[in-house]
């Protein structure tokens, strides 16, 4: 009998010996960054009998972050976030607050409508190194299953088995303040491309804390004006008071990686370059991947074929309509604000419907594909001018 083995097969099946005899040898699985994606899955691993070492380079958890409220999505599967968090082993030990409703407002903050739905569209989370925050709470709980973690202890990445240090280059931005105020629990988004070429503004309140700002998908000028420009569009039509405004900027990354393997390790969340690319919503994504780069260690499958069939339907989807959105613009934004409204009472089935391939997507994927990438190579393009340009100065 003769036996006919692929290419990529035997690829994949030397992958996963490659990693099987790496971390057998050396007795531990050891995980660069303590961030969600770190975390989740050293804590995985941890509570399936593995001895776990996780380094970080910074003196804590969440130092990335300031005290600020992060939406964590609760439509791309029809299992409830909550729900799936217990079945990766892990507790809501943190601020965990699941919100119904969104209220969206159009171009120039006129038109507006408000999506609800029975079940959370998504829950808020705290994000830092405060007790209530998710950092926080995922350390706890790594450290209550075993796991070893070093701060201030930065290794190299061919030194680990997992790469979970974050993004590799920034692709995305996000500016805003965090505030007190006495309004009550409610998030709020505007879609507008004068304001915000290529994301969106928000305002979340939750818990008598707010958080308000924007996302770019590439760095712009004037972005006080920007950020004042947008607070006071809401304030124009959302009544709340703001105390003790702190200002925070944080960056991110996406791309459409191919593999999220290098050299027998494992790259999750932003530092495999996996996170949404059409509203952003990726630390729900990123924890995925931690999750299933555990099982590919645990069982002994490839991890490229796990985060695949779990994400690539949704970047495909994520994609094209990223693409569409770009192409519409404000004339479409004013079309699609009373178009949401024929949905206001199935929010989670709308959001579920454009994050997984429609009749389109096959379609329109192979274009969507080449704009994500140029888009990145226009960005890289003018990162590598601005370094140097400063380098000469």
């Amino acid at each position: 009998m003769t036996w006919h083995v692929s290419h990529t097969t035997l690829k994949v099946f030397v992958r996963c010996i490659h990693l099987a005899v790496q971390i057998s040898s050396t007795g531990l699985t050891r995980i660069l960054g303590a961030g969600p994606a770190g975390l989740t899955a050293a804590i995985a691993l941890a509570q399936a009998g593995r001895h776990v070492m996780v380094y970080d380079r910074a003196p804590d958890v969440g130092t990335r972050h300031d005290d600020d409220y992060e939406a964590m999505e609760n439509w791309t599967t029809r299992e409830n976030l909550t729900t799936e968090f217990a079945a990766w082993g892990l507790q809501t030990n943190f601020q965990c607050v699941p919100i119904h409703s969104l209220t969206c407002f159009g171009p120039g903050f006129a038109a507006t409508t408000q999506i609800e739905d029975s079940g959370p569209l998504f829950y808020i989370v705290r994000r830092g190194a405060g007790e209530n925050s998710l950092d926080h709470g995922l350390l706890t709980q790594a450290l209550e299953a075993g796991v070893q973690v070093e701060f201030g202890c930065s290794q190299r990445p061919e030194q680990v088995d997992i790469v979970a240090t974050g993004f590799p280059r920034a692709r995305a931005y996000v500016v805003g303040y965090t505030f007190e105020t006495s309004a009550q629990n409610a998030c709020y988004m505007c879609l507008d491309t004068t304001l915000t070429p290529t994301l969106y503004a928000y305002l979340i309140i939750c818990e008598g804390q707010g958080t308000i700002g924007f996302g770019t998908s590439s760095p712009m000028l004037h972005l006080d004006q920007t950020l004042d420009r947008i607070v006071a569009g809401f304030r124009s039509r959302v009544r709340f008071n703001v105390e003790a405004p702190r200002r925070f900027a944080a960056a991110g990354a996406f791309g459409l990686p191919e593999t999220a393997q290098r050299d027998g390790r494992l790259y999750v969340g932003e530092a495999a370059e996996l996170q949404d690319p059409l509203f952003g919503f990726g630390l729900r994504m990123s924890m995925a991947t931690g999750y299933l780069a555990a099982r590919s260690i645990l069982d002994q499958d490839d991890y490229d074929s796990l985060w695949q069939a779990r994400l690539m339907p949704q970047l495909q989807a994520a994609s094209v309509n990223r693409m569409l959105f770009k192409m519409i613009g404000n004339p479409g934004y004013r079309l699609l604000v009373p178009y949401l409204r024929f949905f206001k009472g199935a929010g989670r089935n709308l959001f579920h419907r454009y994050y997984h391939p429609l009749w389109y997507t096959r379609l329109l994927w192979p274009l969507a594909r080449h704009a994500v990438l140029a888009e990145l190579d226009r960005q890289h393009a003018r990162i590598r001018k601005t370094k140097s340009l400063r380098s000469s100065s």
